[in-house]
């Protein structure tokens, strides 16, 4: 990481695209230097000090990025915000992360001498010559140990919880995770995730240590930057995966030809030579290798389980999606990579971290270059619930370990549902199975204290029966334990989602909200 701001300095090869005022732009990571030197030079000149902090208050652009190294360079805490959650709760901001200034885009029209206009940034880059660019240092303010940014929680549970990360951490992500993978000069990530988010950050950091391009993109745009991008490396959460291949899968299947032709290729893909098998799947899937811009190499999720049957998919087509496991709290712990793969699996423990499992699954982890070793902004009862006195950090979730050393998750320790037998159900084990079912588009089972499982089920046809599901569940109450097997169930026209607040922000099921919005319905079953 130390390396960063010279790296680009003396890279003129690679680029940066975006968009901004609705125009393509393109810029060399040398480019880059010009902007983010001159960006510092401002910073010092308003009177930030080392060691201070500076918020952001953005979508997704490329000033996030220029202000991020800027503050690397010259020893500024960044404190990049929620955009959505905190757009008007700046004083709140200010308070509890003690910032020293704020940065905020053009649509936060306060005026404040705390708060710098983004215009004010971009306004800066070109205010010092490039020549005398040239003879500035280009070594990072920061040591390895040192605390350089603040880092927040998705804030789907509540305020988002603040943490510091020593500059140790990203450059363990990009040595022992990024390098994992055989990139080349003119590969090229798309970064459409928040850059909130710190692993979108590492994304960059990476693409500016390894010498490859990089385009920015937000989700209401991906589609389209896809096709003109033409990326080869691409991280997204688990639904964004989903809803494409329920899309493509769909087409397929819908048409009589195409899915005779997918069917027969999955029969008989594992003897095809292995030198004809990648332009068979090129040739074969076309449609979907063209949307993706016709180079993607590398596809990444995270961030919450995935069906099965869509990494299954990615992988008979030949875009391999790669499913890795972490949390904001500790980093990347366990991840699949090329050679190193296991579908169901999130897979292999990172080098440097220890995983351990107590005796009832519940996983924990220990390492030196975890992200975070406390909470800025809660009470000491939830910091040690979460930040252990035996330096290890409780990651909620239940897993097991096969004999090749792949992690399996089984669910969260707080979801499992406890019947009033006293046995155990893990509810993503469960919901997987009935997703499968072709009638089903969305579940989740609830059971807690009672005698039997239930659940709450969105059709994937508003014309199918309830009859129709029945029998599928009953085929699939068959290869169920029986303390698994889903006796009833409630039928709900209205999907999960982030609109009616029971998909949380960074994807995952908000059982709590679905229980709650359903709870009469679901009592009237027992």
């Amino acid at each position: 990481m130390k390396d960063l701001i010279q790296k680009l300095r003396d890279n003129e090869v690679n680029t940066i695209e975006y968009v901004e005022n609705k125009k393509k732009r393109k810029k060399t990571y040398r480019e880059m230097y010009n902007d983010t030197m001159n960006v510092y030079k401002h910073l010092e000149k308003i009177g930030l000090k080392i060691g201070q902090k500076i918020g952001l208050l953005c979508k997704n652009r490329y000033e996030f990025i220029i202000l991020d190294l800027a503050c690397l360079y010259g020893g500024y805490i960044f404190v990049p915000l929620n955009y959505e959650i905190f757009k008007n709760k700046i004083e709140r901001a200010k308070t509890i992360f003690d910032l020293s200034f704020l940065v905020a885009d053009e649509e936060i029209n306060i005026q404040n001498d705390y708060i710098i206009n983004i215009k004010e940034i971009t306004k800066s880059f070109n205010k010092i010559p490039a020549k005398e660019l040239n003879n500035l240092d280009t070594q990072c303010a920061f040591d390895d140990n040192d605390d350089y940014t603040v880092i927040l929680t998705s804030g789907s549970t509540g305020e988002p919880k603040g943490m510091y990360v020593k500059l140790k951490s990203p450059s363990h992500f990009i040595k022992t995770c990024i390098s994992k993978f055989n990139f080349e000069q003119d590969d090229k990530v798309i970064i459409f995730l928040p850059l909130t988010q710190f692993s979108s950050r590492c994304y960059y950091y990476s693409a500016i240590l390894l010498g490859i391009n990089m385009c920015l993109s937000i989700p209401t745009t991906v589609m389209f930057d896809l096709q003109y991008y033409k990326p080869t490396v691409l991280q997204g959460v688990p639904y964004f995966f989903e809803s494409l291949y329920e899309t493509f899968y769909s087409k397929i299947k819908n048409d009589e030809q195409s899915y005779k032709l997918y069917k027969d290729f999955i029969n008989n893909k594992n003897i095809i030579p292995k030198h004809v098998l990648r332009e068979t799947q090129k040739k074969l899937f076309k449609g979907i290798y063209d949307f993706w811009g016709g180079r993607m190499k590398y596809l990444i999720t995270g961030s919450a389980p995935i069906r099965k049957e869509v990494l299954e998919f990615f992988n008979d087509i030949g875009i391999i999606l790669y499913e890795v496991y972490g949390l904001v709290e500790t980093g990347l712990i366990t991840m699949n990579y090329p050679g190193y793969e296991k579908i169901g699996s999130v897979g292999k423990v990172l080098d440097d971290v220890e995983l351990i499992l107590d005796k009832d699954n519940n996983i924990y982890i220990r390492s030196d270059y975890a992200w975070a070793r406390s909470y800025i902004n809660t009470d000491d009862k939830t910091n040690k619930e979460m930040f252990r006195e035996d330096g290890t950090l409780a990651t909620g979730d239940t897993g097991h370990i096969d004999k090749d050393g792949f992690l399996y998750l089984d669910g969260r320790s707080k979801d499992i549902i406890v019947l009033s037998n006293g046995k155990k159900v893990s509810p993503v084990s469960l919901e997987s199975k009935i997703n499968k079912i072709d009638l089903v588009k969305q579940s989740v089972v609830y059971g807690d204290n009672h005698q039997y499982i239930i659940a709450v089920i969105v059709k994937n046809d508003e014309k199918t029966s309830r009859a129709e599901i029945k029998e599928e569940l009953n085929k699939l109450n068959v290869s169920l334990n029986k303390d698994a097997e889903v006796h009833d169930f409630i039928i709900v026209n209205e999907p999960f989602s982030r609109e009616n607040n029971q998909i949380t922000p960074n994807m995952k099921l908000n059982r709590k909200k679905i229980i709650a919005t359903y709870k009469i319905e679901l009592e009237n079953l027992y």
